[in-house]
This record gives C-alpha cells, sequence and structure tokens, in this order.
C-alpha cells in the first residue's frame, strides 16, 4: 500500500468515528488522495456469514493473504456500477468490511437503491457460486457531503445487530428498516406460553407458536442478541422438558445443547435457527406416544409446517414420504378430520392472521409469505374461509401498537 493510500485510509477511518483529522485537508488536498468533499456518500457494512468465515479459519497466512486479495478487488468491482464507484474498502473487523461508496448527484436516492441492490444481488450470485456461502449487507444513510460519513457508518453498524432478521444474502438500507427496541414483555409471554404447551404435549399448537414467533421477530425487526435469547430459551425448555427421559431423547437432547452452545457459528439467520428446531421438534413429536398421528401424518405436517410458504401439493408430500397421493390422502381425512387442502389453508390463513393483526404488511407481502403469489388469490381463499376480506378482518382487529 502506498503512502497515499495509507493516508487516504487513516483519513477516512477518522472521519467513521467522527473525528476530524488534525491536519484538516482543504479541497485540492482531498482531491489529491481521491476524495471530494462535494459528493453523496454511503456506507456499506458487509458481514462475512458462516461459511466463508470457516473456509478461511483453516488457511495459513500466505493463502489467507491471497484470499483477501482476491476477495476484496471482488467487492470492488461488484460496486463499480454506472452511478455508483467505491472510496474505500475497509478491513476493521475480522468477519466484516466496510465500503464507502460515492454516488451520483443527477439521480434520486430510489433509483440509486435499486442499483445498489443489483450490485448486492450480482455479488450474492457470484459469491454463492464460488464459495456456497454470501454475506448480509447493512447500508447507512446517504449523506451530501463527505465528513458527514461517520453518520451514514454508525446507522449500518446499528443494522448489524439485526443480521439475523435480515439473514444471508440480504442487504437492508437503514432508512428502510423499521427497528423496535423494546420487546421484553412479548418476549416473555411467547416463552410462558410455549412452557406451558410444553408440558400438555400440545406439539400441533407448538408448532402454530414457533411460526408466530418467527413471524414476530421478523415484523419487529429484533436484534440478535434478543432473537438468540429467545430461540436459547425455547431450546433450554425442551431440554429441561426431555431430560427425565434421557435415553428416548438422547440424540435430540445432544442437538437442542449443540444449539445453545455453538449457535452463532451454526446459523447465518432466523430460517436458520427456526428449520433447525421444527427438525428437532418433528423427531420429538415423532416417537410422542400421546400424538395419535401415525407416522406418515407426523412427517406430512412437519413437511406443511416447514414449507407451507411454497407451493406444495399432496403429490409433493406424497413423493417425499414415498408412499401412493391415494393412501396419504386417505390418512389425512382418517387421522386429522379434514383433507390436505383444506389442513394447509387453514394452516396458511392462521398464519396471515396473525401477520395482518401484528405487522402493517400489505396484502401483497403477507400473501407471498404463506404461499400465494398475488394479491387477488390471497384475498379470495381468504374470503372464501372466512367470510371477509383480509382488509375487512384487519379492520376488526387492528395492528397492535408495539411501540
Amino acid at each position: 500500500m502506498n503512502a497515499f493510500e495509507q493516508q487516504r485510509q487513516q483519513y477516512i477511518i477518522n472521519l467513521l468515528s467522527e473525528i476530524l483529522p488534525e491536519n484538516l485537508k482543504n479541497e485540492t488536498q482531498l482531491s489529491q488522495i481521491g476524495l471530494h468533499e462535494s459528493g453523496t456518500y454511503i456506507v456499506l457494512q458487509l458481514t462475512l456469514t458462516n461459511g466463508i468465515t470457516r473456509l478461511i479459519g483453516g488457511m495459513p497466512e500466505h493463502s489467507l493473504t491471497a484470499w483477501k486479495n482476491t476477495f476484496h478487488q471482488h467487492l470492488l468491482d461488484a460496486f463499480t456500477y454506472m452511478d455508483i464507484k467505491p472510496v474505500c474498502l475497509l478491513n476493521l473487523q475480522p468477519f466484516n468490511r466496510t465500503l464507502i461508496l460515492s454516488i451520483s448527484n443527477t439521480l434520486p436516492h430510489q433509483s440509486i437503491k435499486q442499483q445498489l441492490q443489483t450490485c448486492f444481488d450480482e455479488l450474492h450470485k457470484a459469491l454463492t457460486t464460488t464459495y456456497g456461502a454470501s454475506i448480509i449487507g447493512c447500508f447507512g444513510s446517504f449523506v451530501n457531503n463527505f465528513f458527514s460519513i461517520g453518520s451514514s457508518y454508525k446507522k449500518s453498524r446499528k443494522l448489524q445487530e439485526y443480521t439475523l432478521i435480515i439473514g444471508q444474502g440480504h442487504c437492508v438500507f437503514f432508512d428502510d428498516f423499521s427497528i423496535q427496541e423494546d420487546y421484553s414483555l412479548i418476549e416473555y409471554s411467547y416463552i410462558q406460553n410455549f412452557e406451558t404447551l410444553l408440558q400438555h404435549r400440545d406439539w400441533l399448537n407448538i408448532y402454530k407458536l414457533i411460526d408466530t414467533i418467527k413471524w414476530s421477530l421478523i415484523s419487529n425487526a429484533t436484534n440478535n442478541s434478543k432473537t438468540i435469547y429467545l430461540y436459547k430459551e425455547i431450546y433450554a425448555l425442551t431440554i429441561r422438558h426431555l431430560f427425565n427421559q434421557m435415553l428416548t431423547y438422547q440424540e435430540e437432547i445432544k442437538q437442542l445443547n449443540e444449539g445453545i452452545i455453538m449457535f452463532e457459528h451454526l446459523f447465518n439467520d432466523l430460517h436458520d435457527v427456526h428449520a433447525y428446531y421444527l427438525e428437532i421438534l418433528q423427531n420429538i413429536s415423532q416417537v410422542d406416544m400421546d400424538t395419535p398421528y401415525s407416522l406418515h401424518i407426523k412427517k406430512a405436517l412437519h413437511i406443511i409446517h416447514l414449507e407451507y410458504m411454497q407451493a406444495i401439493s399432496l403429490n409433493y408430500i406424497a413423493d417425499s414420504l414415498n408412499i401412493s397421493t391415494a393412501y396419504l390422502s386417505r390418512l389425512f381425512k382418517n387421522e386429522v378430520g379434514i383433507n390436505f387442502k383444506a389442513y394447509l389453508t387453514n394452516y396458511r390463513l392462521s398464519i396471515a392472521k396473525q401477520l395482518l393483526t401484528a405487522t402493517t404488511h400489505d396484502l401483497l407481502t403477507i400473501g407471498t409469505n404463506i404461499g400465494y403469489p398475488t394479491a387477488t388469490q390471497f384475498i379470495r381463499v381468504f374470503r372464501s374461509s372466512e367470510g371477509m376480506t383480509p382488509t375487512e378482518y384487519r379492520n376488526y382487529h387492528p395492528v397492535i401498537d408495539r411501540s
């Protein structure tokens, strides 16, 4: 790194900390090290996810240096695009990168956001292809002066507290992200309800509650520490409940314990955390003699609870279980009391009702989240089942104020 580059990086690091350098440079001096006082800037925080950190964790020093050079050039190339130009890439923390971008003043911020999203999406595809893993991107706000980039940096760092919600392969802009700090009472309510259901071994309602918790965490944009606390508590309560049947549930207890100990290393995002627990919960409920369902129906219900937001069908589940569609259809009617389509619809709409009363999401977003690709289809199914539209239901059940 030449002297100019070292000087420029040190200058920028000071500005990120909102500390003006002792020798404040004039416009000509800034230009000499590739910086310009006027313009539009934004800071992007990139968090490396577990697949990449594991990859570089075992590298010898010389290999790691070569990998970093290639990786950093990849990041710079990805964000050199049309009206976007990288100013500086900083490696301030082991598993994060800070990228300062200069933006053209000629376009509105919304257009620039679309360009930045395109850059990130292409980078995600390239990283997934190359490494089988990706990153999480957290943008600050746009600032209109180079000496204000510290405020953009603080906002992007704030978003990093929510990376489990944002998830691998996604990027978020601070100004588009709703942050709710006070979530404690809701957490305790969920934990209390979960413990009660666990004592009664009410597996179906436990599945529903776990889904409710997931969507509530997402809707409230809950930070990592609160998400980790809530799921570790769920894992620990489940271990405690199973402990007096150690021989029966030895493997499940081991997996739950590993999930608690290795939480940050096992999971990239909330969907990973959720899926990991559901897999264990399925194994627990399968061997529960109090549950009236056969093994095939238990597995079918598990697939529905895990994949209800996808375009799943009776044929798809039957193929997954290696049984005939006709046989699975008979099992559903005999054991569950309703057919597959009715159960799937009821389950989807139970999630929809939670989202209608717990969030301000529009109908297209809610419909997509539960497996209906268009708002029209979601409204039609909801009206047919409930006798009213989703909007009418929301009006009767106003969104809960969690501020």
